[in-house]
């Protein structure tokens, strides 16, 4: 059954047509291996710590780069919401908006989690929330639900391969100026279902 589908998000809107996809967007980062906040050792808090304030250091510098190294050094000693933020802040100010909004969003299920039993937590997943949201005018936000999609199916949102964990989540999307992402599900080789999404400008 095809499906005519117009939906508006902040700045960004989207019109589509599809067969067995319905949608809206999002992109998961690599997943840091640190170990959570309340396990932490006291050597693993002085070496997350290190790479911390040497992130700080570096965007004080505009070396955004070279933060965001440092950010992700320190989440895989120590997987701290704090840090998260950080990184998702580093990646906004240097223009890699997707990935930011990516990691606000785990900041923001992280310290919601914490918060439950650390209420300095409550902060950070506000501004992750209240920071995520202003982010969300200058990118577009996809949820791709499939419907009875056969084992070893691959959804793939422009060049993207969206993890089967992902999907029906929201994905992010860089904005196209021009043209239309691709929504395609594939099994054996073969495009069970497709979506060309046209970027309309408000």
């Amino acid at each position: 059954m095809m499906q005519r589908l117009i939906r508006r998000r902040r700045s960004a809107a989207f019109i589509a047509c599809s067969t067995v996809l319905a949608a809206w967007l999002t992109s998961q980062a690599g997943q840091a291996a640190g170990a959570k906040v309340s396990d932490a050792t006291p050597t693993q808090i002085r070496e997350a710590l290190k790479h911390f304030k040497a992130a700080g250091a570096e965007a004080g510098k505009h070396n955004l780069a070279n933060a965001i190294v440092e950010y992700r050094a320190s989440l895989d000693i120590i997987d701290s919401p704090n840090s998260r933020l950080e990184l998702a802040r580093a990646l906004r100010d240097n223009a890699q908006l997707v990935e930011a909004w990516t990691e606000y969003s785990r900041t923001l299920d992280d310290a919601k989690a914490l918060a439950v039993s650390e209420a300095r937590y409550a902060k950070t997943a506000d501004a992750a929330a209240l920071e995520r949201e202003e982010l969300e005018s200058k990118i577009a936000v996809l949820t791709v639900t499939v419907e009875d999609a056969p084992p070893g199916a691959n959804l793939r949102i422009g060049a993207v391969l969206v993890p089967n964990d992902s999907w029906g989540k929201p994905f992010p999307v860089a904005p196209v100026a021009q043209g239309t992402v691709e929504v395609v599900l594939v099994a054996d080789g073969t495009e069970m279902a497709g979506r060309k999404i046209a970027r309309v400008l408000n």
